[in-house]
């Protein structure tokens, strides 16, 4: 079987005509099985080891970690603003609208990744707080969406 790899990404420096690798080496595509079967603690528990290997000489701060997330949803929040003005027909931008929308799926997913690794270094069980959260703000605008809810379909009334 072919080992399908992502391509490089690829995006021009304004007003040069040259380009700019954006920091992706080709990779063995994810199985889209197996990323439909991914749960959020397989994926945080190999965020963690991977974090371990990364800092084990030295293990960084909260602070660093909130910085980490900041940045990275900072340069999501740019893609935004250039694909809005790509919209508006305000500016050229100099890349293109399909560029723009992968560079913000590596941000988001930067910021998500930095994100899970900030919870865990502040003690917070992120998918717990997620649900709780999640759930909290249905009750109070009434919503009928509820995550994790014990299923009681098959118990008995009292």
């Amino acid at each position: 079987m072919q080992n399908k790899m992502t391509p490089h990404i690829r995006s021009k420096i304004q007003g040069t005509g040259r380009t700019q690798q954006t920091g992706w080496d080709p990779v063995p595509q994810a199985d889209p099985e197996a990323v439909r079967n991914l749960t959020f603690q397989q994926f945080s528990a190999t965020n963690l080891q991977r974090c371990n290997r990364w800092h084990a000489e030295k293990p960084w701060h909260l602070a660093d970690w909130v910085v980490a997330f900041i940045g990275e949803f900072g340069e999501a929040c740019n893609n935004i603003k250039k694909l809005k003005r790509i919209e508006d027909g305000i500016q050229h931008i100099g890349m293109s609208e399909d560029v723009l929308h992968a560079e913000l799926a590596r941000e988001i997913a930067d910021a998500f990744i930095y994100l899970d690794l900030m919870a865990s270094a502040a003690g917070v069980d992120l998918v717990a707080a997620v649900v709780e959260k999640f759930n909290v703000v249905s009750a109070k605008y009434d919503f009928p969406e509820r995550l994790c809810l014990p299923d009681t379909s098959n118990q008995i009334p009292e």
